[in-house]
Protein backbone atom coordinates (compact mmCIF):
# COMPACT_ATOMS: atom_id res chain seq x y z
CA UNK A 1 0.00 0.00 0.00
CA UNK A 2 1.29 3.34 -0.66
CA UNK A 3 1.36 5.73 2.07
CA UNK A 4 2.52 8.72 0.50
CA UNK A 5 0.33 11.33 3.03
CA UNK A 6 1.98 14.78 1.18
CA UNK A 7 -0.80 14.57 -1.95
CA UNK A 8 -1.72 17.30 -4.16
CA UNK A 9 -5.37 16.73 -3.60
CA UNK A 10 -7.04 19.34 -1.90
CA UNK A 11 -8.19 17.84 1.84
CA UNK A 12 -12.16 18.89 0.22
CA UNK A 13 -11.45 16.06 -2.20
CA UNK A 14 -10.19 13.70 -0.14
CA UNK A 15 -12.87 14.43 2.59
CA UNK A 16 -15.69 14.36 -0.34
CA UNK A 17 -14.38 10.87 -2.01
CA UNK A 18 -14.63 9.33 1.77
CA UNK A 19 -17.54 10.14 3.09
CA UNK A 20 -19.15 9.53 -0.48
CA UNK A 21 -16.87 6.22 -0.40
CA UNK A 22 -18.34 5.21 3.10
CA UNK A 23 -21.46 6.51 1.92
CA UNK A 24 -21.94 3.91 -0.98
CA UNK A 25 -20.22 1.31 0.57
CA UNK A 26 -23.10 1.79 3.38
CA UNK A 27 -25.75 1.71 0.84
CA UNK A 28 -24.47 -0.90 -1.19
CA UNK A 29 -24.32 -3.12 2.08
CA UNK A 30 -28.20 -1.93 2.79
CA UNK A 31 -29.41 -3.24 -0.93
CA UNK A 32 -27.38 -6.35 -0.33
CA UNK A 33 -28.84 -7.17 2.47
CA UNK A 34 -32.29 -6.05 1.28
CA UNK A 35 -32.21 -8.44 -1.69
CA UNK A 36 -30.74 -11.60 0.55
CA UNK A 37 -33.23 -11.26 2.52
CA UNK A 38 -36.54 -9.72 1.74
CA UNK A 39 -36.03 -9.96 -2.38
CA UNK A 40 -34.83 -13.34 -3.06
CA UNK A 41 -37.24 -14.97 -4.91
CA UNK A 42 -39.13 -18.22 -4.15
CA UNK A 43 -37.35 -20.34 -5.87
CA UNK A 44 -34.49 -20.13 -3.85
CA UNK A 45 -35.73 -19.87 -0.50
CA UNK A 46 -35.03 -23.73 -0.13
CA UNK A 47 -31.31 -23.33 -1.18
CA UNK A 48 -30.96 -20.69 0.83
CA UNK A 49 -32.01 -21.89 3.82
CA UNK A 50 -29.60 -24.80 2.96
CA UNK A 51 -26.55 -22.64 2.37
CA UNK A 52 -27.10 -20.85 5.48
CA UNK A 53 -27.76 -23.78 7.84
CA UNK A 54 -24.44 -25.58 6.61
CA UNK A 55 -22.73 -22.17 7.10
CA UNK A 56 -24.17 -21.40 10.65
CA UNK A 57 -23.18 -25.38 11.32
CA UNK A 58 -19.49 -23.93 10.18
CA UNK A 59 -19.61 -20.86 12.30
CA UNK A 60 -20.16 -18.57 10.23
CA UNK A 61 -22.70 -15.81 11.88
CA UNK A 62 -24.38 -13.28 9.05
CA UNK A 63 -26.39 -14.87 6.39
CA UNK A 64 -25.65 -11.83 4.38
CA UNK A 65 -21.68 -12.14 3.90
CA UNK A 66 -22.59 -15.98 3.24
CA UNK A 67 -24.40 -15.49 0.48
CA UNK A 68 -21.68 -12.55 -0.99
CA UNK A 69 -18.99 -15.26 -0.17
CA UNK A 70 -20.46 -18.04 -1.93
CA UNK A 71 -20.76 -15.16 -4.86
CA UNK A 72 -17.26 -14.00 -4.55
CA UNK A 73 -16.70 -17.92 -4.86
CA UNK A 74 -18.59 -18.64 -8.02
CA UNK A 75 -17.31 -15.40 -9.69
CA UNK A 76 -14.01 -16.33 -8.79
CA UNK A 77 -14.01 -20.36 -9.99
CA UNK A 78 -16.34 -18.78 -13.28
CA UNK A 79 -13.71 -17.04 -13.96
CA UNK A 80 -10.65 -19.40 -13.70
CA UNK A 81 -11.33 -21.91 -16.02
CA UNK A 82 -14.09 -23.59 -13.96
CA UNK A 83 -11.89 -25.16 -11.50
CA UNK A 84 -8.69 -23.89 -9.34
CA UNK A 85 -6.43 -25.20 -6.96
CA UNK A 86 -6.79 -24.46 -2.79
CA UNK A 87 -3.66 -21.88 -3.48
CA UNK A 88 -4.87 -19.95 -6.41
CA UNK A 89 -8.39 -19.83 -4.68
CA UNK A 90 -6.98 -18.28 -1.22
CA UNK A 91 -4.74 -16.08 -3.19
CA UNK A 92 -7.30 -13.84 -5.24
CA UNK A 93 -10.10 -14.26 -2.56
CA UNK A 94 -6.89 -12.94 -0.25
CA UNK A 95 -7.40 -15.32 2.17
CA UNK A 96 -5.38 -17.66 4.52
CA UNK A 97 -5.28 -21.05 3.11
CA UNK A 98 -6.98 -22.76 6.66
CA UNK A 99 -9.80 -19.83 5.73
CA UNK A 100 -10.46 -21.09 2.23
CA UNK A 101 -10.08 -24.41 2.91
CA UNK A 102 -12.95 -24.26 5.68
CA UNK A 103 -15.06 -22.02 3.57
CA UNK A 104 -14.55 -25.11 0.57
CA UNK A 105 -14.82 -27.79 3.32
CA UNK A 106 -18.51 -25.82 4.16
CA UNK A 107 -19.41 -25.55 0.31
CA UNK A 108 -18.29 -29.37 -0.37
CA UNK A 109 -20.49 -30.43 2.58
CA UNK A 110 -24.04 -27.77 1.06
CA UNK A 111 -22.80 -30.26 -2.40
CA UNK A 112 -22.16 -26.52 -4.17
CA UNK A 113 -18.09 -27.48 -4.67
CA UNK A 114 -16.15 -30.73 -5.16
CA UNK A 115 -12.51 -31.24 -4.91
CA UNK A 116 -10.94 -32.62 -8.05
CA UNK A 117 -7.88 -34.45 -8.52
CA UNK A 118 -5.26 -32.92 -10.66
CA UNK A 119 -4.76 -35.51 -13.73
CA UNK A 120 -1.25 -34.54 -14.09
CA UNK A 121 -0.52 -34.30 -10.36
CA UNK A 122 -2.25 -36.26 -7.54
CA UNK A 123 -0.73 -34.23 -5.04
CA UNK A 124 -2.85 -31.15 -6.22
CA UNK A 125 -6.60 -30.87 -5.63
CA UNK A 126 -8.65 -28.63 -7.49
CA UNK A 127 -12.34 -26.89 -6.68
CA UNK A 128 -14.60 -26.82 -9.01
CA UNK A 129 -18.50 -26.05 -8.95
CA UNK A 130 -20.96 -29.00 -8.51
CA UNK A 131 -24.07 -28.94 -11.21
CA UNK A 132 -25.91 -27.30 -8.04
CA UNK A 133 -23.63 -24.91 -7.26
CA UNK A 134 -23.79 -23.63 -10.77
CA UNK A 135 -27.30 -23.69 -10.91
CA UNK A 136 -27.45 -21.56 -7.35
CA UNK A 137 -24.85 -19.23 -8.48
CA UNK A 138 -26.68 -18.96 -12.28
CA UNK A 139 -30.21 -18.09 -10.28
CA UNK A 140 -28.73 -15.51 -7.92
CA UNK A 141 -27.15 -13.72 -10.96
CA UNK A 142 -29.49 -13.62 -12.39
CA UNK A 143 -31.53 -12.56 -9.98
CA UNK A 144 -29.20 -9.50 -9.22
CA UNK A 145 -29.14 -8.86 -13.01
CA UNK A 146 -32.86 -7.96 -13.09
CA UNK A 147 -32.46 -5.80 -9.81
CA UNK A 148 -29.78 -3.66 -12.12
CA UNK A 149 -31.78 -2.15 -14.57
CA UNK A 150 -33.88 -0.19 -11.72
CA UNK A 151 -31.09 1.68 -10.38
CA UNK A 152 -29.15 2.04 -13.89
CA UNK A 153 -31.97 3.90 -15.82
CA UNK A 154 -31.46 6.68 -13.15
CA UNK A 155 -28.63 7.61 -15.18
CA UNK A 156 -27.94 8.39 -19.13
CA UNK A 157 -26.58 6.11 -21.32
CA UNK A 158 -23.55 8.08 -21.60
CA UNK A 159 -23.35 8.39 -17.34
CA UNK A 160 -23.83 4.83 -17.07
CA UNK A 161 -20.98 3.74 -19.82
CA UNK A 162 -18.46 6.26 -17.38
CA UNK A 163 -20.14 4.78 -14.65
CA UNK A 164 -19.39 1.27 -15.25
CA UNK A 165 -15.88 2.00 -16.35
CA UNK A 166 -14.93 4.28 -13.18
CA UNK A 167 -16.38 1.82 -11.06
CA UNK A 168 -13.96 -1.24 -12.70
CA UNK A 169 -10.68 1.38 -12.14
CA UNK A 170 -11.47 1.58 -8.85
CA UNK A 171 -11.81 -1.94 -8.45
CA UNK A 172 -8.51 -2.09 -10.28
CA UNK A 173 -6.79 0.45 -8.68
CA UNK A 174 -7.81 -1.22 -4.94
CA UNK A 175 -6.49 -4.26 -5.97
CA UNK A 176 -2.99 -3.39 -6.78
CA UNK A 177 -2.98 -0.97 -4.04
CA UNK A 178 -3.37 -4.25 -1.66
CA UNK A 179 -0.67 -5.88 -3.48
Amino acid sequence: MSSDSDSDLPIEQIDGFLRGFFFLKRELNTLSHYYVTTGLPEELAARRKHLDSFFFKGGASRNIENIDLFFNFCLTLGDHRNSMTMGELSQVLLLPMSTATRIVDWLVEGAYVERLSDPDDRRVVKVALTDTGREMYRALYEFAARQMPRILEQFSEEERAHLIALVHKLARILSEEMR
